[in-house]
């Protein structure tokens, strides 16, 4: 006959086995989802050409990772610049990118998911802060260049490309906006709902802010490719670009991916300034 107090103690240590248990199976699940097929059926033409350009869809519908080893360069206002490695662990259909490292300090992991930010291991504070950009902004930057044509298959925004197309660097571009849902306000004036989203139940529900005001996929004009971003947050004066170099197939998936990622600081006009991260991928899995 098992004693309460143990009895009590063994259902506790059950308990929290199922949780670590269902915890682990949801950090799996974030990084386990798969494309929606009527969201690919439907896609314009354009967002089409752009998969194809990048190593076609069904290549992309069949990735659910990329497992990518780059050598990172952090530059400083000084000039000088702090050299390390970086693995990429980026799930295109969960929006999902984990990066770790091993630091002289410590090691650390670090997540962004979902438009989520955390760290999982060790303590990123001013590891990045001479260049200029936060971790937060570093990993989603590196994961919507990386997997651009995914990103046009975000249901929580829709995209509209600009009929003119623009020169930058001497390149033509297409832009793509990245646009949220409209917020208003209803008939109490107290309560702001999503406009035509997918999220909004009968009664509306509170339209979070974007972290970002405004998000351009500048889309190639000869080759389709979409190998270049705007980041900008006009309250915070903060404006970031970051650019994808070289393509080339990964080993295991065969999509296309950049052997070579730049961000930079840009002005309120998407004017590049300074380089303040460039990432050299080793290998891609």
């Amino acid at each position: 006959m098992v004693h309460e107090p143990l009895k009590r103690f063994l259902l506790i240590i059950i308990a929290a086995c199922i949780s670590a248990g269902c915890q682990q199976q949801a950090k799996e699940d974030t990084f386990a989802a798969e494309p929606n097929a009527e969201d690919v059926a439907a896609m314009a033409a354009y967002l089409s050409e752009a998969f194809e350009a990048a190593g076609g869809v069904q290549a992309w519908v069949q990735t659910k990772r990329l497992d990518l080893d780059g050598v990172v360069t952090f530059y400083r206002p000084d000039g000088s610049f702090y050299l390390t490695e970086h693995h990429f662990e980026i799930c295109p259909w969960s929006s999902s990118i984990r990066i770790s490292a091993k630091e002289p300090v410590a090691d650390f992991v670090c997540e962004f998911s979902r438009g989520e930010f955390r760290t999982l291991k060790g303590d990123l504070k001013g590891d990045i802060a001479p260049a200029g950009v936060t971790y937060r902004d570093y990993a989603e930057a590196v994961l919507t260049v990386t997997t651009a044509p995914a990103r046009f298959l975000d249901s929580t925004a829709r995209f509209v490309r600009d009929s003119t197309p623009v020169k930058i660097e001497g390149l033509w571009y297409w832009p793509v906006e990245r646009l949220y849902p409209i917020q208003e306000q209803d008939e109490g004036g107290d309560q702001q709902i999503l406009v035509g989203s997918a999220e909004a139940d009968e009664g509306g529900t509170a339209a979070p802010e974007p972290y970002w005001s405004k998000v351009v996929f500048y889309q190639n004009r000869e080759s389709s490719l979409v190998n270049l971003l705007w980041f900008a947050d006009v309250d915070e004066d903060k404006f970031l670009s970051v650019r994808g170099y070289d393509y080339a197939a990964t080993r295991d998936k065969g999509v296309l991916v950049p052997t070579k990622i730049e961000i930079f600081n840009t002005d309120a006009l998407a004017v590049f300034k300074e380089r303040m991260i460039e990432i050299d991928f080793a290998s891609l899995r």
